[in-house]
């Protein structure tokens, strides 16, 4: 049935997912369950109608914004993050079985992931936000394998990252905030509302850069719900400009970006280059050889290596 303004529709949906899976930033790591892209999400419909557009690896998505009453089934001895905040209260435990229920709510957010892993080391720490000084949890879940870097720097840059981007964006709105230690196949990390994953990294400062890249896309596209698919760099644009200011605010005149190369940087003479000036060799590795795109080029018809150079370098 058509709607007029102002109307409502009810419909439920029932559907399956086999496990194990594997596709982009989900699947099965044996023990690590990571489902993102796990349910169907309705269409955005705008001014310019609907967009019915899967999510891809690259481009990624285009989301409505909603409500989620989740409920979550594990066995007790995984260790559970996700979207959204767990209401305590309503934890049921089956000790008979060695499951328990976790009752999740989150409110207005484009997307809803979450992960469960028995090797997981939990950290729990708070940040005052900088306008309203309301707080804000912070969670850092790793394997023991990366320990050695999680343990030193993960806190800190989900407090940090959270602050300087509240300070200049507005206010952090969710009640916490989530960084996970986790494969992907797909980039160095990937976000979600409230939560992301991070895949392997190789020192602390890389770790650093990825949490707080991943976790300013709560702003860029979080909050401000865009579509990334066709303005990819109001998405990784605008975030890598965030991301570039906070390391210049922190660590001024920095070095940092070739330590992302892990440990080339110096077969390619980019030691000792700032995150900003990283930025402008990208972008001008492919403007000096004639492969450069505008800035406002569709996710689908940036090259590879221009959706970095472009979307996020040149922007940022």
């Amino acid at each position: 049935n058509s709607l007029k303004s102002g109307e409502t529709q009810s419909f439920n949906v029932e559907y399956v997912l086999d496990i194990p899976f594997a596709f982009s930033r989900g699947g099965y790591d044996d023990p690590l369950y990571k489902f993102t892209q796990w349910y169907p999400k309705p269409a955005v419909f705008d001014n310019e109608g609907w967009h019915p557009m899967p999510y891809l690896a690259y481009g990624e998505y285009f989301a409505e914004f909603g409500n989620y009453e989740v409920e979550i089934t594990v066995p007790i001895a995984f260790s559970l993050a996700h979207t959204g905040v767990l209401d305590g209260d309503k934890t049921v435990l089956n000790l008979e079985d060695r499951k328990r229920t976790a009752f999740i709510t989150a409110t207005k957010v484009h997307d809803f992931a979450w992960f469960a892993d028995k090797r997981y080391h939990v950290l729990k720490g708070e940040i005052e936000l900088p306008h309203s000084k309301r707080k804000v949890t912070t969670w850092a879940m790793f394997t023991p394998k990366n320990a050695y870097l999680w343990d030193e720097i993960a806190l800190e840059s989900l407090k940090d990252g959270t602050y300087w981007y509240s300070k200049w964006n507005g206010d952090y709105p969710y009640n916490n905030v989530t960084a996970v230690d986790g494969t992907i196949s797909a980039g160095g990390g990937m976000e979600y509302p409230t939560i992301t994953v991070i895949g392997n990294t190789s020192s602390k400062i890389q770790l650093e850069t990825v949490i707080v890249h991943e976790v300013g896309h709560n702003w860029f596209y979080g909050i401000l719900g865009s579509n990334e698919r066709v303005h990819p760099w109001l998405d990784e644009g605008l975030n890598t400009a965030n991301e570039i200011r906070y390391m210049e605010t922190k660590y001024p005149n920095n070095g940092f970006f070739s330590d992302n190369f892990g440990g080339i940087d110096k077969a390619l003479h980019i030691s000792g280059i700032s995150h900003h000036h990283g930025s402008d060799l990208m972008y001008n590795l492919m403007a000096g050889e004639g492969k450069d795109q505008p800035i406002e080029t569709h996710s689908n018809d940036l090259t590879p290596t221009n959706y970095g150079a472009i979307a996020y370098a040149k922007t940022g």
